[in-house]
């Protein structure tokens, strides 16, 4: 590809090529960085996301758990 013009037909073959050749060697796709499980104190808060109500993602260690939290709604237990 690097000899290849850039406007050249046969660099998108050997785009294609390259593809093939990398799928080829991947050993799998990972589609979550871990098995994890999560505790939600539902005592004292409620209205965590959930299936019935996805409206953001619950783990609390990423950095979109501060678009959680003024959702969260307590109990009043104490």
């Amino acid at each position: 590809m690097e000899n290849t013009d850039y406007n050249d037909p046969e660099n998108i073959e050997l785009g294609m090529e390259v593809i093939k050749r990398l799928i080829d060697g991947q050993p799998g796709v990972s589609l979550a960085s871990f098995p994890g499980f999560m505790g939600l104190d539902t005592y004292y808060w409620t209205n965590y996301p959930s299936g019935e109500n996805p409206y953001g993602v619950p783990w609390y260690h990423w950095p979109n758990f501060k678009f959680m939290l003024p959702f969260l709604e307590p109990t009043g237990r104490e």
